[in-house]
């Protein structure tokens, strides 16, 4: 997520937990869409459309290894 370049003072989850609110030093509120459909477009958008098996790894190691952008995938001719 991006955000406030000052410092972070509090973040919460909205009561159903699809919604995260942070505030910081700027004095602002910013609300974080955290639906799965939503995190995988951030994802996507911030690889480049590409999230390698070294990221999977390290980001959800829990889970097999499976691109959320295959759509993106270049294949070899």
């Amino acid at each position: 997520m991006t955000g406030s370049a000052a410092g972070i003072l509090s973040v919460t989850f909205s009561p159903n937990g699809r919604l995260l609110a942070s505030s910081g030093d700027d004095h602002l509120i910013r609300l974080w869409d955290t639906s799965i459909g939503s995190a995988i477009k951030r994802i996507c958008a911030t690889t480049g459309d590409a999230l390698t098996r070294q990221q999977w790894h390290a980001y959800v190691p829990q889970l097999p290894y499976q691109p959320p952008c295959p759509h993106h995938q270049r294949t070899s001719a």
